[in-house]
């Protein structure tokens, strides 16, 4: 069982057979967006059509995409990748290639892009990743 973020309920962990389970109860059209994440809402999926490992055996996502491994990949790559790039092509040509970016459902849209946040966060650290 696990607590989820800003989720004082306990719930069991989300299973290979759990989370496919879901995926395949949903009789939603997968390229009417707004209406395919409103179906995965239900089920708190973040609306990936195939996970990547939905045909490897054995595999449990439960078990090795866990909170704090998501948290370092985030962390990693705003402290380290991000940074690159902003040396890589100059913190105003990475603000502007952000700012064109067009709009993802459930994803932050960066109008003004990233290089000036103040404070940064995992659910930003993801949606800029």
């Amino acid at each position: 069982m696990y607590t989820g973020f800003g989720d004082p309920d306990r719930h069991p962990p989300r299973t290979t057979a759990i989370t496919l389970s879901q995926l395949e109860s949903i009789q939603c059209d997968p390229n009417d967006a707004e209406g395919y994440f409103a179906a995965c809402e239900r089920f708190q999926l973040s609306g990936v059509v195939l996970p990547f490992w939905c045909n490897y055996p054995y595999t449990d996502p439960s078990q090795f995409l866990t909170p704090e491994a998501l948290h370092y990949w985030h962390r990693k790559f705003w402290d380290h990748n991000m940074q690159w790039c902003k040396h890589a092509l100059g913190a105003q040509e990475l603000d502007f290639r952000f700012s064109v970016l067009p709009p993802i459902t459930g994803l932050r849209r960066f109008r003004e892009g990233v290089t000036k946040l103040k404070q940064v966060g995992g659910r930003t650290q993801r949606d800029a990743q």
